[in-house]
């Protein structure tokens, strides 16, 4: 390695590397204050310079000084729709989208958020305010999203939970609950409930798939496999399909209090707004938790100072997933007649255990 190629991975280093990963625009110190640090010739540093700003790393101004370059003007910008599913559980999307919308700014994108039925109404939407973004994040799931690739219009679909015909960025939920039903089990719990987000009827799950069963659930059969793992066989009557409000989850753990046949030492609650109604119940019939009930939530997606206490949970990794779809899209709009469909599968992870403790 020449003496010039030393000093040009000298000042990226110490200079450049992080300022560009992080779009700052920093100056450099000047030529002869590099030459007096590296305690080598003007002639050198100056060969350094030139390269970083052949490779477009650095940028001279005139009569300013050297600066790190704001790689964003080197990149191409596009205009990006971000797609949450109208239901009534879409809170959970809508924080996906959160995530997902300041990145895309933060990378030189527009970003612009619409609420919609599906993929007919939101191509409809596009008609109607004369637009055509050059590509599309599905936060969750868009019934009909083939529809898009029909209409020509390159998109990921970010926090799903697998689809064989899109890009997509997918939680693993059938082995993170397997993971946190594990974890119980390893505390010494055997009688475990599972509160379902799946109300009896499955109206949403229907939607995105027609034959859908409660008992293909991801989160049902992460539970099962835990319990079968360790050889604790499978009670329905401790499998509560509660939907997808506190409320609901309240009102159902009410009246299996009220009813007297509650004795499950631990619950396991598809998310955190159903492990907080079922807290609530839990509290008002004088039982603690988690001194006498363990309880663990999927999702994270709650302020840790709005809980109404310090609650185990299934982390979604909502930031992971925001990365990986922008990154999947990108690889999309470059290179939009690829026929190979990319998947990037996420593994839930536990987070706080205060909402859990070992059985006596």
């Amino acid at each position: 390695m020449t003496l010039t190629e030393q000093i040009r991975g000298a000042i990226f280093g110490e200079f450049i590397r992080e300022n560009y990963a992080k779009f700052e625009t920093a100056k450099l110190p000047t030529e002869r204050e590099l030459a007096a640090k590296y305690r080598v010739s003007l002639v050198t540093v100056r060969r350094a310079i030139d390269e970083l700003e052949q490779k477009q790393f650095v940028q001279r101004r005139q009569g300013s000084g050297t600066y790190v370059v704001d790689r964003r003007t080197l990149e191409k910008h596009y205009s990006i729709a971000l797609a949450v599913p109208a239901e009534a559980d879409s809170v959970f999307y809508t924080v996906l989208a959160g995530r997902i919308e300041p990145e895309l700014r933060r990378l030189g994108h527009e970003a612009q958020l619409l609420v919609v039925e599906d993929a007919e109404a939101l191509l409809k939407t596009f008609r109607n305010r004369g637009i055509r973004p050059d590509a599309v994040v599905v936060c969750g799931f868009l019934v009909g999203h083939l529809q898009l690739a029909e209409a020509g219009i390159p998109y990921v679909i970010a926090g799903g939970e697998g689809y064989q015909c899109a890009d997509n960025v997918a939680f693993d939920l059938r082995a993170g609950v397997r993971n946190a039903v594990s974890y119980l089990i390893r505390l010494g719990h055997r009688r475990i409930l599972f509160l379902s987000n799946l109300d009896e009827r499955c109206e949403l799950a229907t939607r995105i798939n027609r034959e859908f069963v409660f008992e293909m659930s991801s989160r049902y059969q992460g539970y099962c496999d835990a319990l079968l793992a360790a050889g604790i066989p499978i009670d329905r009557a401790r499998v509560l399909p509660v939907g997808v409000t506190k409320r609901n989850s309240y009102q159902m753990m009410k009246r299996l209090l009220a009813s007297g046949t509650f004795d499950s030492t631990a619950i396991f609650a598809s998310t955190d707004m159903l492990a907080e109604g079922a807290a609530t119940a839990l509290a008002e019939a004088g039982i603690a938790i988690p001194e006498q009930v363990s309880l663990i939530g999927c999702d994270n997606i709650a302020d840790e100072r709005e809980l109404l206490l310090p609650l185990t949970s299934l982390d979604l990794r909502l930031d992971d997933v925001a990365g990986a779809a922008l990154r999947l899209l990108l690889e999309r709009i470059d290179h939009p007649a690829e026929q190979e469909y990319r998947s990037v599968v996420l593994i839930p992870r536990l987070v706080r255990s205060e909402g859990t403790v070992r059985r006596a």
